[in-house]
């Protein structure tokens, strides 16, 4: 059961992984900017005792994007990161 619960929450920590990548990429300050590399990279959830703070990074990350007025944006930006694995080119990127 423990196994399931955890494959449940992977696509969770993925979305997490885009949103701090996408923070990051709007020159947000981000925290576990190379867990969320990782994250996307290997599909594979952090390490448990990095659960909770990744988490946090994550929801501290939409606050930073809002707090710059780039709610939007990191919109886009984050749905073409997470279809295509990459950002699009920066004149592309205001539109």
């Amino acid at each position: 059961m423990k196994g399931e619960q955890q494959e449940e929450r992977i696509p969770n920590f993925i979305g997490n992984a885009v949103i701090i990548l996408t923070a990051a990429h709007l020159g947000c300050e981000v925290e576990m900017l190379a867990t969320a590399q990782e994250v996307w990279r290997t599909k594979r959830l952090p390490e448990a005792v990095l659960l909770g703070m990744y988490e946090k990074a994550a929801c501290d990350a939409v606050s930073a994007v809002r707090k710059r007025g780039l709610a939007e944006q990191a919109d886009r930006l984050g749905e073409i990161f997470y279809r295509t694995g990459e950002f699009p080119p920066p004149e592309e990127d205001n539109t």
